[in-house]
């Protein structure tokens, strides 16, 4: 027979509270999560810079529209670590719930276009490949600097423009 475990913070859960959200109960769990979230997410960073500085160091390699690709890619995994992480350890390890909506809405606007940013690079990535595998004798007349820029402006664009809408009352 299984019993059911009620969370030490079910009594705050009455409403619509933050609180009910907070499932780090003892301080043991609060270290060992806030360890594990900066340790991960200063990795991710260090790596993902160390991406775009090889990318942006060598203009060999920043002039093909694919690197521009997996640039985009980097920094939108940097910006989702930042983001993510500051939000979850303030969230579930100092318990910061007394934010407002609009702050709110600001931190889940920028978890939400990095990692739409990031899955849409990895989709452009996929397409410039599929291009320059199906087509490769059109393939420099086809994937342009000029053509990569103008799709990575359009695709951050619509991730923020999309992610921002319930912030500016749209929801």
């Amino acid at each position: 027979m299984d019993t059911c475990r009620i969370p030490e913070n079910a009594s705050k859960c009455s409403g619509n509270t933050m609180e009910c959200f907070m499932v780090l109960s003892t301080q043991a769990q609060k270290i060992s999560i806030g360890i594990l979230c900066g340790l991960f997410g200063t990795m991710c960073v260090f790596e993902n810079s160390l991406v775009l500085y090889l990318i942006f160091s060598s203009p060999g390699i920043r002039k093909k529209p694919s690197y521009l690709f997996i640039g985009s890619l980097a920094l939108a995994d940097i910006l989702a670590s930042i983001i993510f992480v500051c939000s979850f350890v303030n969230f579930h390890v100092f318990n910061e719930a007394g934010f407002s909506k609009e702050v709110f809405l600001l931190q889940l606007g920028g978890v939400n276009t990095s990692f739409s940013a990031s899955l849409s690079s990895l989709l452009l990535t996929a397409l410039d490949r599929y291009i320059s595998i199906s087509r490769p004798s059109e393939y420099k007349l086809l994937m342009t600097r000029k053509r990569a820029w103008t799709a990575l402006g359009v695709l951050w664009v619509t991730c923020a423009t999309i992610a921002y809408l319930p912030l500016l009352g749209w929801n």
